[in-house]
C-alpha cells in the first residue's frame, strides 16, 4: 500500500499497462532514490538505487570536457543514445548542469521522472516531472514552446507524438536535448524514422537532416578500480549525414563516422582503445561493448 499511494498519475497508469514504471523518491533527510515498481507475486516490488544529491558534472562522469560542447548548440537536436542502464539520463543532467554552471540561458527540462534538482546558478532552470506537472512529454513540449526557453531537455524520445513535437521545436530556433535506447548513431536515427507513420517518414527524415546536431552514444563497462566508466560514440551532423539521412540512406552513417574522425567524430572503439591503453579498463570488458572488435584490437596494437 505504502508503494502504491507513491505513484504519480503517470507511473500508476505505466504499472497498469506495462506492468512496471519508474518513480523518484525523495526522503526526509533529502536522499533521494531512483525506483522501479514492478508487479511481483500479485503484490508489488521496488527496486531503489540511491541518487546524488547534487547534479553530476562531465569531470565527476569522467567525460571529455571535450563533449560540453554538445550543449552549447544555438538550437537544433542533440540526442545522447545507448542501451537501458548505460546511464544516458545522468550524462544529459551532467550537459546541463554544465550550461547552468557556465551559460546565461532559460532552460526547461520535462523528465519522467526528476531524479536531480537543479540549483540555479547563471541559468534559469524549470524543472517538470510528467504526470505532474505536464501529462506527456508531448503535451509538455507544445507548452514550453510558449515559455521562451533557450534550451528544451526531454526525457526520452519514446513515441512519435513526442519525436514531431522535439523535432518542430528544434527547427523553431530551440536546442533540444534528449535520449533515446539505441546502440548506436544510425540505429538511433533509423529508429525515430521508422518509429512514425509510414506516410511522414520521408518529412521526418527530412527535418532530421535539418536540424540534428549530434549524437552521442555510451557504454558503461567496469573499471579496475571496481567502479564504472563510460565509453562514448559521437557523430556530428554535417552535409553528408544529412544528405545519407535525405536518401533514406540511414544505415550507411555508421561508416560516415568512421571517415570523418578527423573533423571531430569519433567511433566507441576509439573511446574503448583509450580506456584500455590507459589501464583503466581490461580488455576483455572492452570488447564484450564493442560493436567493432578487431578494429578495436587494431587500435590497441597501433
Amino acid at each position: 500500500a505504502g508503494v502504491a499511494a507513491a505513484l504519480t498519475a503517470s507511473a500508476r497508469r505505466n504499472l497498469e499497462s506495462q506492468g512496471s514504471a519508474d518513480l523518484a523518491i525523495a526522503l526526509a533527510l533529502g536522499q533521494r532514490f531512483r525506483t522501479n515498481v514492478f508487479r511481483h507475486g500479485g503484490g508489488l516490488a521496488l527496486a531503489a538505487r540511491p541518487v546524488r544529491s547534487n547534479p553530476p558534472t562531465l569531470e565527476s562522469l569522467r567525460l571529455p570536457t571535450s563533449l560540453a560542447r554538445l550543449g552549447e548548440y544555438a538550437n537544433g537536436l542533440v540526442l545522447v543514445a545507448g542501451p537501458t542502464g548505460s546511464g544516458k539520463s545522468t550524462t544529459v543532467v551532467a550537459l546541463v548542469e554544465h550550461l547552468n554552471r557556465t551559460r546565461g540561458k532559460h532552460i526547461i527540462t520535462l523528465e519522467d521522472p526528476v531524479e536531480y534538482r537543479y540549483r540555479s546558478r547563471r541559468s534559469l532552470i524549470h524543472q517538470r516531472e510528467v504526470g505532474i506537472d505536464v501529462p506527456s512529454f508531448a503535451i509538455g513540449l507544445r507548452a514550453a514552446l510558449r515559455e521562451n526557453p533557450d534550451v528544451i531537455v526531454v526525457g526520452e524520445m519514446r513515441d512519435p507524438e513526442t519525436i514531431a513535437a522535439a523535432l518542430t521545436a528544434a527547427e523553431l530556433g530551440h536546442l533540444v536535448i534528449s535520449t533515446i535506447h539505441s546502440r548506436g548513431a544510425a540505429w538511433a536515427l533509423n529508429r525515430i524514422v521508422d518509429g512514425m507513420p509510414a506516410d511522414s517518414r520521408s518529412l521526418i527524415a527530412a527535418q532530421l537532416a535539418g536540424s540534428l546536431r549530434a549524437v552521442m552514444t555510451q557504454a558503461l563497462l567496469p573499471d579496475r578500480s571496481g567502479g564504472r566508466v563510460v565509453a562514448h560514440e559521437l557523430l556530428l551532423n554535417n552535409e553528408a549525414i544529412s544528405q545519407k539521412l535525405r536518401e533514406g540512406n540511414i544505415h550507411q552513417v555508421g561508416t560516415l563516422i568512421e571517415t570523418n574522425r578527423a573533423h571531430g567524430m569519433r567511433l566507441l572503439e576509439d573511446s574503448l582503445a583509450e580506456l584500455v591503453k590507459r589501464g583503466e579498463v581490461a580488455m576483455d570488458d572492452a570488447l564484450g561493448v564493442a560493436s567493432k572488435p578487431e578494429t578495436l584490437r587494431q587500435l590497441i596494437r597501433g
